[in-house]
């Protein structure tokens, strides 16, 4: 017997862009809310299990076999961050790393930082977006997305009692392995995060001190123009907080000291490619001053990070 293909329902929907209408049938399936884009998505499922229930045998033998080429049990290359050394390792059968440190050096006692199995048990997706310890190494701010909608959540962990501090910050957006989106000033209490728009565009940085309200935090800095993309994060010299802008014309660098978690960002500089435009001194209206040239000089170390070289 054929298995049918499910057939959403058609709801025709008019967009006009440049003055020329046209119908999309399926725009309502936008609408996560929607009861039937659910049930709709959980019939294609039904579907794909059924087209593939006669190969159910060689997809366990085909498993098994690529998991046999995979070294399960890992440790990374340790970081040295001060007198703390920091890495990460696998577990056998486990499917997340555990995120650990030493102080002085690898014979001194292993402290656990995060365990992401335990982080995940009980949820059906865990996934990470920023893992971040503060200067004094007295806290851990990470991101957590439990659902898959790329939509974090920011928890602050004391590293000395391992507690969780009771603030946490909803709605946030920050890339792992980019180590973007997060970023601890000096004073080991003064916290930078992204946020982003109904198109999930990274467009503001919020400033968060530990122990207040998530809900009084400021915003330091708001990008309108959805061509543009901030990126936040540190200076390999721990010296500058950094809001990278990036579109596909032109990258435009803003910064601030992370010794002075309570200044404006500056601009350090415009590198404009494939003919785009844009008015600088408007953009950094209300942002701090722009640089001026000799300043821009003096701080290649921030030019270089507009281009995406880790200072």
């Amino acid at each position: 017997m054929t298995i049918q293909p499910p057939g959403p329902e058609r709801r025709p929907h008019v967009l006009e862009q440049h003055g020329q209408p046209r119908i999309d049938d399926y725009y309502w399936m936008r609408d996560r809310e929607d009861p039937k884009v659910s049930e709709h998505l959980k019939q294609e499922n039904e579907y794909l299990q059924g087209v593939l229930a006669g190969a159910a045998g060689f997809q366990e033998k085909l498993f098994h076999e690529l998991k046999s080429r995979i070294q399960e049990s890992d440790l990374s290359v340790p970081e040295g961050r001060g007198e703390y050394l920091y890495y990460t390792r696998m577990e056998p059968g486990k499917q997340y790393p555990i995120y650990c440190r030493k102080r002085g050096s690898l014979e001194a006692p292993e402290q656990v930082i995060l365990d992401q199995n335990e982080l995940a048990k009980g949820r059906p997706y865990c996934s990470l977006g920023a893992f971040e310890i503060s200067p004094d190494h007295a806290y851990l701010a990470y991101s957590a997305d439990f659902d898959g909608s790329e939509i974090f959540t920011i928890f602050l962990q004391d590293l000395e009692t391992g507690q969780l501090l009771p603030e946490q910050i909803e709605r946030t957006i920050s890339y792992m392995y980019m180590r973007v989106g997060l970023a601890w000033a000096e004073d080991g209490r003064t916290l930078f995060y992204t946020t982003f728009d109904a198109t999930m565009r990274p467009d503001k940085v919020y400033r968060h001190v530990l122990g207040s309200d998530p809900a009084g935090d400021a915003c330091i800095f708001h990008e309108p123009d959805q061509a543009f993309y901030i990126y936040l994060s540190k200076s390999r010299s721990r010296q500058y907080i950094l809001l990278n802008l990036t579109s596909q014309n032109g990258t435009e660098l803003h910064y601030l000291p992370a010794s002075q978690p309570q200044a404006e960002p500056g601009v350090v500089g415009l590198a404009i490619g494939r003919g785009g435009q844009r008015d600088l001194p408007a953009v950094a209206k209300g942002h701090g001053q722009r640089a001026p040239p000799e300043q821009v000089v003096a701080q290649a170390e921030l030019v270089d990070q507009a281009d995406g070289v880790a200072v």
